[in-house]
């Protein structure tokens, strides 16, 4: 089962560009580790998006969700034609 990123991460503030790379990205699971200071997140796109992107959207992430209380990693799976 998965969820729109946006639906997940709702409180989170995205520039514009961000927010259209991340629209139709699905987030298919979440997990933390037992001391809660580090948060995995599994993400599922049919486009490509840049890692530098994803890393500034991590950090981003730390900063605005968690107060650098946790580290986020992103974890990305991209689902592209053969054509």
């Amino acid at each position: 089962m998965s969820t729109l990123f946006s639906e997940v991460f709702s409180e989170l503030h995205m520039d514009e560009k961000t927010r259209r790379l991340f629209a139709n990205t699905d987030i298919t699971r979440v997990s933390v580790n037992k001391g809660r200071d580090f948060l995995r997140v599994y993400l599922s796109s049919d486009h490509l998006i840049d890692k530098s992107i994803i890393r500034r959207l991590e950090e981003q992430m730390e900063r605005e969700l968690f107060s650098y209380r946790m580290k986020v990693h992103i974890i990305e799976r991209f689902h592209l034609s053969q054509a």
